[in-house]
């Protein structure tokens, strides 16, 4: 795989008027920037669903992403998406590709998806670029740190908080950390979920607009990130700078 990318949000789109249209990626630590040496102009580009059951939506989601990379230069020659509605050869697609973008959704509905369409061992002849965002993020670890999101989750037992995922990496993220201390289930913010979980299970924090590239299992920090461990948080990254890990 020429790079991995796992983003919180790449800021692709937004809504005004109650309508939601496209905008240009954001680039403040320089993500674009790294795109365009990683890719040609041309690109074919496919989608790859959280909920693949959901199809207009993921359609429409979808279609933001691609438009954005459109506003920011690129020419997407083909355009796929992977959900339930797909009727063709996914290995053939993913493989044509030079970009693959795993959507931000629902993390468990999204890990049993990939093991559905067996991804992990598709990947594993890829040449292009993958972004993972949020949720795709996430999943794209060998082991995936997954924080419940609903309140039946958070009560219910059974629930596992590490998931089997892709296998593209060691590195565990929790997307999302600008809105830690705000986001709470059940009396507790995601941040603490995050300091509480670490004791067992280390991970790194990253912001909307912030991402980890890895290249040939480098992996380097841009943008604004922190590592949970023991219980407390260390910031390895400050914003609009960039860092091995």
């Amino acid at each position: 795989m020429k790079a991995i990318y796992l983003t919180s949000n790449v800021g692709s789109y937004q809504k005004v008027n109650g309508k939601m249209i496209s905008t240009p990626m954001n680039n403040e630590n320089g993500f674009v920037d790294n795109l365009k040496k990683d890719l040609p102009e041309e690109i074919n580009f496919t989608f790859v669903a959280s909920s693949p059951s959901k199809v207009e939506i993921t359609d429409m989601f979808a279609t933001l992403v691609k438009q954005a990379f459109e506003l920011d230069g690129f020419v997407v020659k083909e355009f796929n998406v992977i959900h339930d509605g797909f009727k063709g050869d996914i290995a053939k697609t993913i493989l044509n590709s030079d970009v693959v973008f795993l959507s931000g959704g629902h993390v468990g509905t999204q890990n049993q998806f990939f093991k559905d369409i067996k991804l992990s061992y598709i990947l594993l002849k890829y040449k292009g670029v993958l972004i993972g965002q949020s949720a795709g993020s996430m999943n794209s670890s060998v082991e995936v740190y997954d924080q419940p999101v609903t309140e039946e989750e958070f009560y219910d037992p059974n629930f596992k908080v590490l998931k089997k995922g892709l296998g593209l990496t060691n590195i565990k993220v929790m997307p999302h950390m600008n809105m830690a201390k705000e986001e709470e289930l059940c009396g507790m913010t995601t941040y603490e979920l995050c300091l509480k979980d670490s004791k067992t299970i280390p991970h790194y924090g990253i912001v909307d607009g912030g991402y980890i590239k890895i290249v040939d299992n480098k992996a380097c920090a841009y943008g604004l990130t922190t590592y949970f461990y023991d219980g407390k948080e260390t910031i390895i990254c400050n914003q609009n700078d960039k860092k091995m890990l």
